[in-house]
């Protein structure tokens, strides 16, 4: 875990403000987000961390995930995911560029770098699955079939707490290029 040890964590990370859209002024604590439009109240918002316009995939990365990224080798779950309106800049922020890859290129490279490691002693395989939720409907973004890429799959939890989703596909990768 981070710095920060609580089970869940709300981080934000603020894009850099569209031209078209009204001025807002916004300013930034490590853990707070200040909003206020001529008008209006001051607005305060609290987050376990927060970053500005100008953070970087790396900056997020080292800081809120690689610490996360070990934790399912230790039989742990870990799970991150992007919320926010359409143009936040969520798919930006998870996938990146190829100059600047963003969080989930990040996690798979670490994840074969600690494997490459473990599978010295141990038997290590790798499965991936990669899912949307939008609009309360969790699609699998790894389906090929244009009919079935639109299928509503459900979400179930077992006695265990342990949460799954019937039908998701999994894919087994052997190294970061199958990525």
């Amino acid at each position: 875990m981070t710095a920060n040890s609580e089970a869940v964590q709300a981080v934000v990370r603020l894009r850099p403000a569209i031209s078209n859209q009204p001025v807002v002024n916004m300013q930034c604590g490590e853990t707070d987000v200040c909003l206020a439009r001529k008008g209006y109240d001051i607005k305060k918002f609290s987050f376990s961390a927060v970053y500005g316009p100008t953070s970087t995939h790396g900056q997020l990365y080292s800081e809120q995930l690689s610490a996360l990224v070990r934790l399912p080798l230790n039989g742990i779950n870990a799970t991150v995911f992007a919320y926010g309106h359409t143009g936040a800049g969520k798919t930006h922020t998870m996938l990146g560029t190829k100059d600047d890859p963003g969080l989930i290129p990040r996690s798979v490279r670490a994840v074969f770098e600690m494997a490459s490691v473990v599978s010295a002693v141990s038997r290590v395989a790798i499965t991936l699955s990669y899912l949307e939720i939008y609009n309360e409907k969790v699609y699998d973004l790894l389906c090929t079939s244009p009919q079935s890429r639109h299928v509503d799959l459900p979400i179930r939890q077992d006695r265990d707490y342990n949460m799954s989703v019937p039908g998701l596909r999994e894919v087994p990768i052997t190294n970061f290029e199958d990525f």
